[in-house]
């Protein structure tokens, strides 16, 4: 068969629910990868005090940012 005429043989219903189908199951496999990304990093970083680092990070760009909007 010539591969157009695939194509032509699958109905629009059909090839939309596969698509649909198919992104739910790219979203929530990329949810998950990164729940579990996101918890192995954290569990590394509790055993070696790594979120204080993070903690500090973080305030200094917050930091940065007040001084940034008070300027202006």
């Amino acid at each position: 068969m010539h591969p157009k005429q695939i194509w032509q043989k699958i109905s629009l219903k059909r090839s939309f629910i596969q698509g649909l189908v198919a992104g739910i199951g790219w979203g929530l496999g990329a949810t998950v990868g990164v729940v579990i990304l996101l918890w192995i990093l954290g569990w590394v970083f509790s055993f070696l005090g790594g979120l204080p680092i993070i903690g500090n990070f973080f305030a200094d760009i917050i930091a940065a940012t007040r001084e940034a909007l008070e300027l202006r």
